[in-house]
């Protein structure tokens, strides 16, 4: 494959990803090549591709007779997506502060929380949005184990589809922005155990805003 193909590709790919985890794309929305090729103006080769990758991401499904679709989720679903997160979460937040590099991992979650302070405060929601995920990715980051990140990266993926949808609302932004802030000041004091309790707490709240959104898309369909 060539050099250009494989930039096409990715370009597809981040392209349709980003339409799934925006809800550009809504769940269950039928993806076929010839429709692809008729809005993006490309051959079937790097559009095959970029599904295949998706499907191995976990964000569209195959099923026979009918063809690729945007992932259809239901409440169990959504539960159990939340509920693999907040374990990996807790890993990776455990091995990383247990790492000889714990005091630049704190510098650089105090350095987030406060860019996402201003975010908030000039209302520049898309890079709140980065440095509210950015928060939870510092861990993955430090805690030196990359068959955590890995396992975690897909799940995160399929959680980003709401998590896009509920972080746009204000009232959650600031109910996020001060739990982050917790969990920070937790670690700041050395108390890894609490810490790690209120990030299960902030991951069920975050849940229960999650599952709010998917009543609410099927309540419209």
């Amino acid at each position: 494959m060539s050099e250009n193909v494989k930039t096409i590709t990715e370009q597809i790919y981040l392209m349709i990803r980003n339409d799934i985890l925006r809800q550009n794309r809504k769940m269950g929305e039928r993806l076929t090549v010839k429709q692809l090729q008729d809005q993006l103006g490309v051959s079937s080769t790097p559009i095959r591709e970029a599904l295949t990758r998706l499907q191995q991401d976990g964000l569209i499904e195959y099923q026979p007779n009918v063809g690729m679709r945007v992932v259809t989720m239901t409440e169990k679903d959504l539960r159990e997506i939340f509920q693999m997160m907040v374990e990996y979460d807790c890993i990776a937040m455990r091995f990383a502060c247990e790492s000889s590099e714990r005091e630049e991992l704190l510098r650089r979650l105090s350095h987030v929380q406060e860019n996402a302070a201003q975010c908030l405060r000039l209302s520049d929601l898309e890079k709140w949005e980065e440095l509210s995920d950015e928060f939870h990715l510092e861990f993955y980051h430090f805690c030196n184990n990359r068959r955590l990140r890995v396992a975690a990266e897909k799940n995160r993926l399929q959680f980003g589809i709401f998590s896009n949808a509920y972080q746009r609302l204000p009232a959650n932004q600031r109910d996020i922005q001060c739990q982050h802030d917790e969990i920070l000041r937790c670690l700041m004091a050395g108390d890894d155990d609490r810490a790690i309790q209120m990030l299960r707490k902030h991951t069920e709240a975050s849940m229960e805003k999650a599952l709010r959104c998917l009543r609410s898309v099927k309540a419209d369909d």
